[in-house]
C-alpha cells in the first residue's frame, strides 16, 4: 500500500510518474519492490488510480527490463 500511496503523491506533486527505484528507496523497500509486488509498473499505475500513462507507459515497458 505504501507503494501506491507514494506513486499517487508523487504524481500529484510533480505530474509525472516516479522512477521505480526511487519509489522503493523512498518507502524503504528493496530496489525491485514494484516489480516484485505488481510484475509490471503499469499494473501499479492502474491500481493507484492514476491517469492513462500513454507514451510514458510505453517507455517504461521498453526500459524496465534493462534496469533503467
Amino acid at each position: 500500500m505504501d507503494i501506491l500511496k507514494f506513486m499517487r503523491r508523487y504524481c500529484k506533486d510533480y505530474n509525472f510518474f516516479p522512477i521505480l527505484r526511487f519509489v522503493c528507496k523512498n518507502i524503504g523497500q528493496p530496489r525491485d519492490c514494484v516489480v516484485e509486488k505488481f510484475m509490471e509498473p503499469v499494473i501499479a499505475w492502474k491500481i493507484a488510480g492514476l491517469p492513462n500513462p500513454g507514451d510514458e507507459g510505453n517507455l517504461m515497458r521498453k526500459w524496465e527490463p534493462l534496469g533503467f
